[in-house]
């Protein structure tokens, strides 16, 4: 057995797309609502994570739930509040070139600068 196998499973790491649901799409993919239900019923912590750059965080959490998830918005992770916590880690301040969606959001990340 490889030793990574060894370890205990500290949680359940999720991407969206494709995963929970296909992209556009207006049901989740069959199997997955009960998959999440039951992983999150024994207990172990479930995150979720997507490269989708168009919408918020609430947006992802707004159609997860829709669809039938039970999710959280601290459980969801898109890009936009990871870019925003390595330009406060870093003291960065960058020309940035965003969806108009996401305008708002990043512009209050870069104020708390």
């Amino acid at each position: 057995m490889a030793a990574w196998y060894r370890k205990p499973i500290a949680g359940v790491l999720f991407d969206i797309s494709g995963v929970l649901f296909e992209s556009g799409a207006s049901n989740a993919i069959v199997g997955s609502v009960d998959a999440i239900k039951r992983i999150k019923e024994s207990g172990m912590p479930v995150r979720f994570c997507t490269n989708e750059t168009q919408k918020t965080r609430m947006n992802l959490v707004e159609k997860l739930v829709k669809l039938g998830f039970d999710v959280a918005e601290g459980e969801v992770f898109p890009p936009a509040p990871a870019m925003c916590h390595i330009l406060r880690q870093r003291n960065l301040r960058p020309h940035l070139l965003v969806h108009p969606s996401m305008l708002n959001r990043i512009l209050i990340c870069i104020l708390c600068l």
